[in-house]
């Protein structure tokens, strides 16, 4: 599945990124290759905690 990055730069030049289909998924770095893989590494942990806990699904799609 592919996702889209929405980069904005925040205070002090750091860039943030966050998934545009999976709000919830977001974190920062200092260049655009370390947030590609801050982000990977944000969703691969999203999805395990989705995978450890359904209940939090349920949950999330009422806040999302």
């Amino acid at each position: 599945m592919k996702y889209t990055m929405i980069v904005k730069e925040g205070r002090n030049g750091v860039l943030i990124g966050r998934l545009k289909e999976l709000p919830l998924v977001y974190t920062q770095g200092e260049s655009v290759e370390e947030l590609k893989t801050n982000i990977g590494h944000a969703l691969k942990r999203y999805l395990d905690d989705l995978r450890e806990n359904p209940y939090l699904f349920s949950y999330l799609a009422g806040i999302v």
